[in-house]
């Protein structure tokens, strides 16, 4: 009975296009610029706004310079899926902008500082990597 109702919620949630993480929708969310083995990422970590869905997917979709992260969700867990999303897009020269979700949330721009929220804390961080508390001023990293 609990897979029917899962798979009816899922056939709901995927109609209304709710299946979708969107920044407004997330308990946690952060990003930071990290380098892996001499190439440069935005590291995204989020958690749902709700417990009872988990990442089914997530896909980027590459348009116009700009890079759009799309996190599916489930409310099925069978097959161990966690709900917490831990992302890295690869920043490149061809690459302007990233936006989180359907709703056009900018969570990252090319040599623009950019405001992140780690919970109920803002911090900035700069494309050097330096950040801060946004009350009062960067600091180094």
């Amino acid at each position: 009975m609990d897979v029917i109702i899962a798979a009816l919620m899922n056939i709901i949630l995927t109609i209304n296009g709710d299946n979708i993480m969107n920044y407004d929708k997330t308990f946690y969310f952060k990003t930071q610029v990290i380098d892996v083995d001499n190439a440069h990422y935005l590291e995204i970590k989020a958690f749902p706004a709700s417990s009872t869905f988990v990442v089914d997917n997530i896909r980027e979709i590459i348009k116009n310079r700009e890079v759009k992260v799309l996190v599916y969700m489930s409310v099925s867990n069978k097959d161990g899926k966690s709900g917490g999303v831990d992302y890295k897009v690869q920043l490149n020269k061809d690459i302007d902008r990233i936006i989180f979700g359907n709703s056009g949330k900018v969570i990252w721009e090319n040599g623009k500082i950019q405001v992140v929220d780690i919970g109920k804390d803002f911090y900035i961080s700069d494309t050097d990597g330096n950040t801060g508390d946004i009350r009062g001023g960067a600091k180094s990293k």
